[in-house]
């Protein structure tokens, strides 16, 4: 299926450029409603709410930091049985030659790294793997496990400037979850290992869901 309509976007400015998060679908956009904590969203057959979490940095160790790490939490829903496609993209605008990309993944972890020689950005999120054996029951469909395990679903792939998640199609009532983090911070050296260059954005995008949340509910009181 085509896109048709972007359900939402933002836009987030960084010290590399513009970056945009971007719901697509190829349906069309039937109800939005922004709190100050999250953003309500409906299309013709899913409900998705997105939780943002301006996340604190006291769990990077102490060799390791950063200037900004931001998660965002998508809650999806699929309402109706009609077929309806859905991607999310996490991408750097007007890629400029200077700036150096380069697919930056670990165990559990999908991330791109975004670099110039001056700052370095990370965006990273859950890969097959993890939603496989780390999925909440209650938000990851038992039905692709064995699917996901065989490497025969593709969620998210590394573009050019960015990431690009594929929603799996989901039967009536079932529910996904995943989320993005982006991490900024000056290009270092490592403190560790000083002919390297330092990690702290890799590792910061690299968090559990559980942490996650309990940092969305801390800051929405």
């Amino acid at each position: 299926m085509k896109v048709k309509e972007c359900l939402y976007s933002e836009t987030i400015e960084t010290g590399l450029g513009k970056l945009e998060l971007r719901v697509n679908s190829s349906s069309e956009l039937l109800n939005s409603r922004a709190g100050e904590n999250s953003t309500t969203i409906q299309s013709v057959n899913y409900d998705i709410i997105i939780k943002r979490v301006l996340s604190p940095t006291v769990w990077l160790p102490d060799n390791m930091d950063v200037d900004t790490v931001t998660a965002w939490l998508f809650y999806i829903t699929k309402r109706s049985k009609a077929q309806e496609s859905l991607t999310i993209c996490f991408e750097l605008l007007n890629h400029s030659p200077q700036i150096q990309a380069d697919g930056d993944s670990g165990q559990w972890l999908q991330a791109i790294e975004l670099e110039d020689g001056i700052r370095q950005i990370h965006i990273g999120t859950q890969d097959e793997l993890w939603f496989a054996q780390y999925g909440e029951k209650d938000w990851m469909p038992q039905r692709l496990v064995s699917a996901l395990n065989r490497d025969e679903v593709l969620i998210t792939a590394v573009e050019k400037s960015g990431l690009k998640t594929t929603i799996p199609d989901l039967l009536i009532r079932e529910q996904f979850y995943l989320h993005y983090l982006l991490a900024e911070s000056p290009r270092r050296k490592s403190k560790q290992y000083p002919d390297d260059w330092g990690v702290s954005t890799w590792y910061a995008v690299d968090q559990p869901q559980k942490t996650l949340q309990e940092d969305w509910i801390k800051q929405s009181k």
